[in-house]
């Protein structure tokens, strides 16, 4: 449902931007899917979930550590960037507990 709910705002954004024709295919099951936006990143905890080394605002001993701290998705698939902020967080960790 909420896939369908954002397909539509999606036709409406490219309609009030101008789009005179609209493409859009239904979704292929078991396709696979990046959730993104879960626990966004942030600084402010009202708005976000993880700060900048991807640490719960509410338990800072929890590590976030996926896609879904991005706060907006690209063109690309997510997975490189998801593991390199893994690492940075793992060796964030590490170099705290002096084993950097």
């Amino acid at each position: 449902a909420i896939l369908d709910f954002n397909r539509a705002r999606a036709r409406e954004s490219f309609a009030a931007a101008g789009a005179s024709r609209t493409l859009d295919f239904e979704l292929m099951p078991g396709f696979g899917w990046h959730q993104l936006g879960t626990t966004r990143m942030g600084t402010d905890p009202m708005a976000s979930v993880v700060d900048r080394w991807s640490r719960l605002h509410e338990s800072p001993n929890v590590i976030v550590a996926d896609a879904g701290v991005f706060v907006t998705g690209s063109s690309l698939n997510p997975t490189a960037t998801a593991c390199a902020l893994a690492l940075r967080a793992a060796e964030r960790l590490l170099a705290e507990r002096g084993r950097a």
